[in-house]
């Protein structure tokens, strides 16, 4: 399942708001889960097969019971460069895990890695904000930052936490920055100590981040979703045209008039100025329908639109 936006889900079965999966490996590869709710698992809910995420933002989901964003249940799951924010599970009387819960059966060994991601925000009601994990599950961290650090992830009695390095990089408690949480925008500030954070070995395969930026940019890959940007630029957005781009909503594409423009790339940027890709104008119609929602801004040549999806 790759480059999908999963957002205002609820599931009436009580688990995973968005995704359930029981007994066969699934990989989920550069998707958006956002404010799905339900009893167990706000997000998604997997069992009884092999599991990686790559790349994947998880905000704002809930449950009541376990794991706000992702529960997993089996042996192998892989987690590498995503980013866990504001999930919540919300019963005082049994909620674990805000973001992550974990489970396997009794003397069977889960073996999990968490590599080169943020988990930050996140809150359990009963315990455990970030990561819960019971009975046999061994949990590698690799190059992570983890609010609350190691004290924030609760394991029982035969499961263990082992670093690749030590807890101060593996599980760093150290703010990640984000460009504007309140604004859902995730990206990394300047100043980021995600950035040149990651282990690169961890990250192989991995081409490009959420947005389609290529990743790695820089000495080592970043933390979490984003790659950080440095060549972002300040967009005057005052003045639009309605002659050189139009867009059509019913279709999601956007229209160029080509006539007097010799620029061939037509360039969209986040509200905040930040590049977030560039479309060659071979073709004058341009599809836009797999952007998220929010504000956009859209550039040809001088011609300047904003855009609301």
């Amino acid at each position: 399942i790759s480059r999908c936006r999963f957002s205002n889900n609820t599931s009436t079965s009580g688990f995973g708001g968005a995704i359930m999966a029981m007994r066969v490996p699934v990989k989920l590869s550069h998707c958006i889960f956002s404010n799905n709710t339900t009893a167990t698992s706000g997000a998604v809910f997997l069992k009884y097969g092999a599991v990686e995420v790559i790349n994947c933002l998880f905000s704002s989901n809930n449950s009541t019971d376990d794991a706000g964003a992702l529960y997993y249940y089996g042996t192998s799951l892989k987690v590498v460069n995503s980013t866990f924010v504001g999930n919540r599970a919300t019963d005082a009387s049994k909620a674990q895990g805000g973001a992550i819960a974990l489970f396997s059966d009794a003397n069977v060994t889960s073996n999990i890695e968490l590599s080169n991601s943020i988990l930050w925000g996140n809150t359990a009601a009963k315990e455990a904000g970030q990561v819960y994990a019971l009975n046999d599950i061994q949990i590698q961290l690799t190059s992570n930052i983890i609010q609350g650090g190691r004290a924030d992830i609760l394991i029982g009695a035969r499961a263990a936490v082992n670093y690749t390095t030590d807890a101060a990089t593996d599980a760093s408690d150290t703010d990640p920055l984000f460009e504007d949480a309140a604004a859902e925008d995730y990206h990394l500030k300047s100043n980021s100590p995600a950035i040149d954070a990651g282990n690169d070995d961890k990250a192989t395969g991995i081409t490009t981040d959420l947005s389609g930026k290529t990743r790695k940019d820089g000495t080592a890959v970043d933390l979490g979703v984003y790659e950080y940007d440095p060549t972002a630029t300040s967009i005057n957005a005052a003045s639009t045209t309605s002659e050189t781009l139009h867009y059509d909503a019913a279709t999601k594409t956007l229209h160029v008039n080509r006539a007097g423009i010799a620029q061939d790339v037509l360039s969209i940027y986040l509200v905040n100025g930040r590049l977030l890709r560039n479309k060659n104008l071979n073709d004058t119609i341009i599809y836009v329908g797999d952007l998220p929602s929010g504000i956009y801004i859209v550039k040809v040549a001088n011609a300047v639109m904003k855009l609301a999806l």
